[in-house]
């Protein structure tokens, strides 16, 4: 008997340790998957809005001096980034998802005259997939004022290709020159590439240098990446690795001496810096970083504020940067307080002199438990800090959204809070697997603060901006 045992149950302990790894890394893959936080493919938007709205009239709304206008013509747009052209404050591009928009092209809006008006414009995506669509566009005016265009660029016939695609125009969006070849590519389903950021500046040689990090996930990890152009965005170097652990929501920005930073977000709870003085060859560590409490409730694989019933929306923590003065960085991000208060924004500095982050400040005002989230920030060029997010506290019931500024003139020590958009809505309504946006953004064109942002006042994904001059956000 003890001889059938001997021979039995090392098979036996095998096939159970086999297959209990099994299961507890697919249960870890599966939470990797819905952690990644992707953009929901347009599938699940047409189930939800079967009928394609296109508006007929423009919307453009005013009240104390604050302008509310709606980018889009057709419905089904999100996550706006916004940027200003160094050689004419008059002229505004937008990148955006586009939920409804063609096969193969990606979506941009674009306006000359500081944000009163807004033309949509379709930039071609690269030819290696037949038929493709796009999510997380982000894009940037280099010094001599072309936009820089980079978005992940997804294969709908084989849902595990992917690639970072990126685009350039000389003339304000009316034609591009699309990159043929992938800043980076993958064909694997346990491969995801994520939120890349670019930013675009000039050496000492009058280079057109383009730098670009992303996050990708990979199995149950994930990386911070990067790539380098010296010719514009012509060609690119191979990619490199800035952290390989647990790590995601990377932004870059250069400063005037050329030196790169990179901040991002790591395992969840801390964010974390590394500087480059070799254009991204190399990365240094950086001691000091910021500890959070992650935003929302961890649901299902995700972080969810507003979590009741199905109407939960996701959420994230993901830095948000703009270079301050000359050298030192702005921070803002979103963070659960200490107060039985889930979702907050903050600031602090980080000073390049002695690499470090200055204390954090609590940005939003309100003296309620509400949700504030989705930080974007500017600087003007006298320092004056101008912090844009969504917030719930004008509900009691901390569901409806309205959009807020934060601005600052003591460098940060000091807040003061504005609604800037003039009319709320329920995400409810609109959310699509509990997403409604990942971020805002903000940028100054003169005199005027524009912030865009997703909006569900029509019941459905718009873009709308708030614009206030400088003179009218000061006034408290």
């Amino acid at each position: 008997m003890n001889k059938r045992l001997s021979k039995i149950l090392p098979p036996v302990f095998s096939i159970l340790i086999f297959t209990s790894a099994f299961i507890y890394f697919t249960l870890r893959s599966s939470d990797q998957e819905n952690s990644i936080q992707l953009s929901p493919e347009r599938i699940y938007y047409s189930d939800k809005f079967r009928d394609n709205t296109s508006y007929e009239k423009n919307d453009i709304t005013e009240a104390e001096n604050i302008l509310n206008v709606r980018l889009n013509v057709k419905a089904g747009v999100s996550e706006p980034k916004i940027v200003c052209s160094p050689a004419d404050e008059n002229i505004l591009a937008v990148a955006a998802n586009n939920f409804s928009g063609k096969e193969n092209s990606a979506t941009i809006f674009l306006s000359t005259d500081k944000g009163k008006s807004w033309d949509e414009k379709q930039i071609p995506l690269s030819d290696k997939f037949e038929s493709s669509t796009y999510s997380d566009p982000y894009i940037e005016f280099d010094p001599d004022g072309n936009i820089d265009f980079i978005t992940v660029q997804r294969d709908l016939r084989n849902r595990s290709k992917e690639g970072l695609c990126f685009s350039k125009s000389s003339d304000n969006g009316d034609s591009w020159i699309t990159n043929s070849e992938f800043v980076d590519y993958n064909g694997k389903e346990i491969i995801h590439l994520d939120k890349p950021k670019l930013v675009s500046s000039k050496n000492s040689k009058d280079q057109d240098l383009v730098f670009i990090t992303w996050t990708e996930f990979k199995g149950l990890n994930s990386l911070i990446l990067f790539a380098a152009s010296t010719d514009g965005g012509a060609t690119f170097s191979q990619s490199g690795t800035i952290d390989n652990n647990r790590v995601k929501f990377s932004s870059i920005v250069s400063n005037n001496n050329n030196e790169l930073f990179a901040l991002y977000l790591k395992n969840d709870n801390e964010i974390n810096i590394k500087k480059s003085f070799d254009n991204g060859s190399s990365w240094k560590e950086i001691d000091s970083r910021i500890s959070i409490n992650p935003a929302g409730t961890f649901s299902n694989g995700q972080y969810l504020i507003k979590n009741n019933s199905e109407k939960g929306i996701r959420i994230n923590s993901e830095p948000n940067v703009v270079l301050s003065g000359n050298s030192d960085l702005s921070v803002t991000y979103t963070s659960g307080s200490e107060k039985n208060d889930q979702s907050d924004i903050y600031y602090c500095k980080f000073l390049n002199s002695s690499s470090e982050f200055t204390k954090p400040v609590k940005v939003n005002s309100d003296n309620t438990n509400c949700d504030q989230f989705m930080p974007a920030i500017s600087e003007d060029r006298s320092g004056n800090i101008f912090i844009v997010y969504q917030d719930s506290r004008d509900d009691d019931s901390n569901i409806l959204i309205s959009t807020y500024l934060s601005y600052s003139t003591d460098g940060g020590k000091t807040f003061y809070d504005k609604k800037i958009s003039l009319k709320s809505f329920d995400p409810g309504n609109i959310s699509v697997r509990n997403y409604i946006s990942d971020h805002n953004s903000c940028v100054f064109a003169g005199n005027q603060l524009v912030a865009v942002w997703t909006d569900g006042r029509n019941n459905n994904f718009d873009l709308y901006a708030g614009i206030i001059s400088y003179d009218d956000i000061i006034k408290h």
